[in-house]
C-alpha cells in the first residue's frame, strides 16, 4: 500500500471492527496496521479484511491479516499458473505435452546426448587436442575449455585429476 491508500484502508478498517463489535484502534492504531501491512496491495488487504469479518468473531490483528494476505496471494498466483498452463498459445512453452512436442522434447535429448560424448569426428579431435593444450599448461586455453573437452570424452573425476597432475608435473618441470 502506499501513502496515499491511508484512508481507504481507514475506511475498511474502522467498520470491520464495528461489524464485530470490537473497540477499534485509535488513529496511532491504525497508523500501526496501515505500516505492518504496506507490503500487499490494497485490493488485498480490504479482501483479507471483509474474509476476516464473514468468517471470524473476534478482532483481527495486523498479524492475522498479513496472514490471510499470503494465502490470497499465494491462491493467486497458483490460479495464474494453471490459467497459464491452460492457455493454448503457451502450450508451446510446455515442451512434451502434446504429442508433436514429445517428439521434439525427445529428439532434443537425443542430441544432447549425442553432444556430450561424440564417438568420433571434430569434436572428439578438438577435446582430445583441447586436454593435450591444458596439460602443455598452454596460457591460451580457457580452463572451462578443460571440462568441457572432458565431459565430451566421458572423462571420470579420477581421470581429471590424473591430468591436473600431470600439468602440475609438467609447471614444475618447466620451472626448475
Amino acid at each position: 500500500m502506499h501513502a496515499h491508500e491511508l484512508k481507504p484502508f481507514r475506511d475498511a478498517l474502522l467498520p470491520a471492527f464495528d461489524a464485530i463489535g470490537a473497540r477499534p484502534p485509535g488513529e496511532q492504531g491504525i497508523e500501526t496496521w496501515f505500516r505492518a501491512l504496506r507490503a500487499y496491495p490494497l485490493g488485498t488487504v480490504v479482501g483479507a479484511i471483509d474474509d476476516w469479518v464473514m468468517r471470524n468473531r473476534r478482532a483481527p490483528t495486523p498479524s492475522d491479516i498479513a496472514d490471510a494476505c499470503r494465502a490470497a496471494e499465494a491462491r493467486r498466483d497458483e490460479q495464474q499458473r494453471e490459467q497459464w498452463k491452460a492457455e493454448e498459445h503457451n502450450a508451446p512453452y510446455v515442451m512434451g505435452r502434446t504429442e508433436t512436442g514429445r517428439r521434439a522434447l525427445e529428439q532434443v535429448r537425443e542430441l544432447v546426448s549425442r553432444m556430450k560424448r561424440p564417438g568420433s569426428g571434430l569434436q572428439r579431435d578438438w577435446a582430445h587436442r583441447a586436454i593435450d593444450r591444458y596439460v602443455d599448461h598452454d596460457p591460451a586455453l580457457a580452463p572451462i575449455a578443460f571440462d568441457f573437452a572432458c565431459d565430451a570424452l566421458g572423462k571420470t573425476a579420477e581421470e581429471r585429476a590424473e591430468l591436473r597432475a600431470v600439468r602440475d608435473a609438467n609447471s614444475r618441470r618447466r620451472a626448475a
